[in-house]
């Protein structure tokens, strides 16, 4: 048997004063004329704490769980009168919440399973109950939220309340609640009371644990993310005016907690646009107004860019990065790195420049927003502030990088975005534009001049590959590339190898000589900061998540054929996609077979000026393209 805290008994009313002690018993007792009396005494706040306490076994008495009338009897007395002990339970939840701060933990086992009780059946029949007005519903939303925050306090209570169905249906309709009703403007801790109850909701772990949250906000994502994004914005009009520090953790706590257990929830925030919030939120803790005495980057401007990140990083990531670039993070960054003043202090902010963000560079939508950006910001980031920023080196880099890629992405708008085809059938030399060509009804990657040369193909190979492709096409739509990305990738793939020809040429020779008869592939990879990356790999090293549906194709070829192997950055993980380079002719593989049986001992300069001959050789009578 449990023994009950002495801070819970009758005997605790020793601690008041004689007037207030006689008063205390008879609320004991269920006296409704002294509950009221000791609810306006504890509430006024007047009394020191160690005295206060002395009320609790009053709270103890009013909220044992005998008094909580039956289905029925509530069903009689909400049309007729009210119930003595269902006003005095609701008075004790409301001054229990007053003194919650300085209720003993180790007392919190005992009120707990009294304190659930009451709650559940406040809130089980809070409908039926004579209406109340705003204040008096957000009092009680509120109240109930800070009882169940200190309660939780308790190791043990903490587990017992999070096992029990229903207590977070409680914070998060206590939540939506006050988000509708609550805010004032004006008032820079309102928004802070406002997410009181998301720290405790921040303790989820399963989505049976979400779905009550969700039940408890209207029932569907849509109105959960309303209310989230509401929240949101209500804490970045509150910045505005003044500085609430904390504010904003309570949302960002939540929003990282359904990353780890609802990722259906989280694709559809994507969708409506809580990149944008997240960007928001940066500016919010970044610059404080001088008299709160506040550093300049609290945690909170970490702890929002590192959710921002992480949402970012949702496959297939690119949309994500461009609604960020449209909503200001460029613009955030020189703000906040202007205050950065050696790399230790930088937190987030490096692996956004150099990794995030480059990562993206292959889609044309990213590389035309940051051009845009880069522009806008041209004067500010050439300032003498930002200019002896920690940041400011990452910055320049990254700005190199964006100018070669929107080079090439200006070229190929400037040819109206034209693309060619070359004929699937390995016996046709045919290059053309791609409205020229048709395509396979089952697989729609494999593509031919005429009818006749797919019949061929059909026979020579493509029938055996036909459902791979097939299969790598879904993958590769799943992912979630536009067409028109697709087709950038390719110009931007075409345009580096043109540039980095010769030294790709020489690795090649090189990896023929060490691995002769060995099947390779040319590795474009777009994912670092340093640009593209460009190596010569055993057929092999693609990986078994990658399908070769190609292969074939490459012993028809007859050397008119290279894989090309495209990394970029595809959200949290990395994405592999075959761009194939076909040559009208076979001259230049033949060639380089050639040179590998006489380029044993010669130096890379001789190989070099071998190779660049050879390409001078056979360029005048040779198409290439991705």
């Amino acid at each position: 048997m449990t023994t009950t805290h002495p801070a819970l008994l009758a005997g605790s009313t020793s601690r008041l004063r004689n007037s207030l002690r006689s008063v205390a018993l008879a609320a004991i007792n269920g006296s409704s004329k002294d509950i009221a009396r000791i609810c306006t005494v504890v509430q006024a706040g007047t009394l020191p704490d160690h005295e206060v306490v002395g009320f609790l076994p009053v709270i103890y008495a009013n909220l044992d769980p005998m008094l909580i009338p039956s289905p029925d009897i509530l069903d009689a007395i909400f049309t007729s009168s009210t119930l003595p002990s269902l006003e005095n339970a609701t008075k004790m939840l409301s001054c229990l919440a007053t003194l919650s701060a300085i209720l003993p933990l180790d007392a919190i086992p005992n009120l707990w399973p009294r304190v659930w009780s009451w709650m559940e059946c406040v809130h089980l029949y809070y409908d039926c109950f004579p209406a109340r007005t705003p204040p008096e519903i957000i009092s009680t939303h509120l109240g109930h939220s800070q009882i169940l925050l200190r309660f939780q306090e308790h190791p043990e209570t903490a587990l017992a309340m999070f096992a029990t169905n229903g207590v977070r249906r409680i914070l998060a309709k206590g939540w939506a609640t006050m988000v509708d009703h609550s805010f004032r403007p004006e008032d820079p801790l309102s928004s802070t009371v406002i997410g009181l109850p998301l720290l405790a909701l921040a303790d989820m772990s399963t989505q049976l644990h979400f779905q009550e949250v969700v039940d408890a906000c209207g029932g569907s994502y849509k109105s959960l993310a309303a209310t989230l994004t509401k929240n949101i914005s209500q804490v970045v009009m509150n910045s505005k005016s003044s500085y609430a520090p904390g504010s904003i953790t309570p949302p960002l706590c939540f929003l990282r907690d359904i990353f780890r257990i609802s990722p259906d929830f989280v694709d559809y925030l994507l969708s409506r646009d809580i990149i944008p919030s997240l960007v928001s939120i940066l500016d919010i803790d970044g610059h404080p107004p001088p008299s709160e005495g506040v550093p300049d980057r609290p945690m909170s401007v970490e702890f929002g860019l590192e959710t921002l990140i992480e949402y970012m990083d949702v496959p297939p990531g690119y949309p994500w990065v461009v609604k960020a670039l449209q909503a200001g993070l460029l613009r955030h960054v020189i703000t906040s790195g202007v205050n950065i003043t050696a790399i230790s202090e930088a937190g987030n902010y490096p692996q956004l420049l150099l990794t995030v963000l480059p990562k993206n560079l292959v889609a044309y939508t990213v590389i035309a927003e940051m051009k845009r950006a880069f522009l806008e910001l041209e004067t500010p980031a050439r300032g003498e502030e930002f200019s002896r920023s920690a940041l400011f080196e990452h910055w320049i880099t990254l700005r190199s990088l964006v100018d070669e890629r929107a080079e090439i992405l200006d070229t190929w708008e400037a040819s109206g975005r034209a693309s060619s085809l070359a004929c699937y059938n390995m016996k046709c030399h045919q290059v053309d534009r791609r409205d020229c060509f048709r395509r396979c009804s089952v697989c729609r990657t494999a593509a031919y001049c005429s009818r006749k040369c797919q019949r061929v193909d059909w026979i020579d190979g493509h029938r055996d590959e036909c459902n791979v492709l097939r299969r790598a096409h879904l993958t590769f739509a799943e992912i979630g590339l536009h067409y028109y990305e697709r087709n950038f990738i390719r110009a931007l793939v075409h345009s580096d190898y043109q540039r980095l020809r010769v030294q790709i040429a020489v690795t090649t020779l090189q990896f023929i000589v060490q691995y002769p008869d060995t099947l390779f592939f040319v590795g474009f990879d777009y994912t670092g900061i340093a640009g593209v990356e460009c190596s010569v790999m055993p057929m092999s090293q693609l990986g078994p998540a990658v399908d070769i549906p190609h292969w074939g194709r490459l012993a028809r070829a007859a050397g008119r054929l290279t894989l090309h192997a495209v990394r970029f950055g595809h959200g949290t993980s990395w994405s592999n996609s075959l761009f194939p380079l076909h040559a009208s002719t076979s001259r230049f593989h033949d060639g380089l077979l050639r040179l590998a049986s006489g380029t044993r001992g010669l130096q890379n300069s001789q190989v070099e000026t071998l190779v660049r001959n050879l390409i001078e050789i056979t360029d005048k009578n040779n198409v290439e393209i991705h």
